[in-house]
């Protein structure tokens, strides 16, 4: 637990400050280079695949709690509701957010891979819940959706990120001790776990 605690604090201590730089410069050079192959077809036909990928399971997930929901594509549509999945409701700004944050904690590479990729698992299901939550309420609710789509779900996803990277952080110093203080633990020459010396 101290591990833990001591991880928190690297975190929000003096060395907050690096870790938010190195967070930011990571995050904008991903955005950057995101927009420059903004009309790349090999990008927008990926793209357009995620969407629809998103379109598909979301229409699947909201017949089987029960919305009755029609896909064309990646629209969405519930009663006179229609949903367009595009690129800002795949939840990848959130994902980018978490794995740049991960990335530049350090840790283990390895670790961070598993940390990334069950992150940006989580997210996804998370998301595909609110693409349901958004087509049921729009078609009961219309004058709600502004606000679930806009603010509500929107910090949600980042809450969701926030929490899993703290869970990340506890999993790594506490249970599988895969950094303390900036490097990953290390045992003496000769010494084991339970060798006081």
């Amino acid at each position: 637990m101290k591990s833990f605690v001591h991880s928190i604090k690297w975190l929000f201590g003096a060395s907050a400050l690096a870790f938010a730089l190195r967070f930011v410069l990571l995050f904008a050079v991903v955005e950057t280079l995101a927009a420059m192959a903004v009309g790349s077809t090999t990008l927008t036909a990926r793209v357009d695949a995620w969407d629809e990928l998103n379109a598909t399971i979301s229409d699947a997930t909201a017949r089987w709690a029960g919305t009755p929901c029609i896909r064309h594509g990646t629209v969405l549509i519930n009663g006179a509701f229609a949903l367009d999945i595009t690129p800002e409701c795949s939840g990848l700004t959130a994902t980018l957010l978490l794995v740049c944050a991960i990335v530049v904690f350090p840790s283990r590479w390895m670790y961070k891979a598993l940390g990334c990729a069950c992150g940006a698992l989580l997210l996804f299901a998370v998301n595909i819940l609110r693409i349901v939550t958004l087509v049921h309420v729009g078609g009961i609710r219309p004058a709600f959706v502004e606000d679930l789509h806009k603010n509500i779900w929107p910090a949600l996803l980042v809450a969701v990120a926030i929490v899993w990277m703290i869970i990340w952080i506890y999993l790594g110093s506490v249970r599988v001790g895969r950094f303390s203080h900036g490097e990953p633990h290390s045992q003496p020459d000769g010494a084991t776990a339970n060798d006081p010396s």
